[in-house]
């Protein structure tokens, strides 16, 4: 396994560096799985919205629940 280097904001590196072991993991899986993916981000991301869609989760029931963590 590798370790790269990111180019970010301060602010973000701040919050990553506030993140347990766990979820620093959790966040280098997703990013894995983003970049093995063939699709496009944006792709990905229609992709997840339309499944939330039909789930039922509004943009009004995300954000309550974003609210909420």
């Amino acid at each position: 396994m590798k370790t790269i280097t990111l180019e970010t904001s301060d602010e973000l590196a701040d919050r990553f560096s506030e993140l347990s072991e766990e979820d620093k993991k959790g966040l280098s899986e997703m990013i894995r799985l983003l970049m093995e993916d063939k699709r496009t981000l944006r792709q990905v991301m229609d992709d997840i919205s339309e499944y939330a869609r039909k789930q039922g989760i509004t943009p009004e029931l995300l954000e309550q629940l974003l609210k909420e963590k």
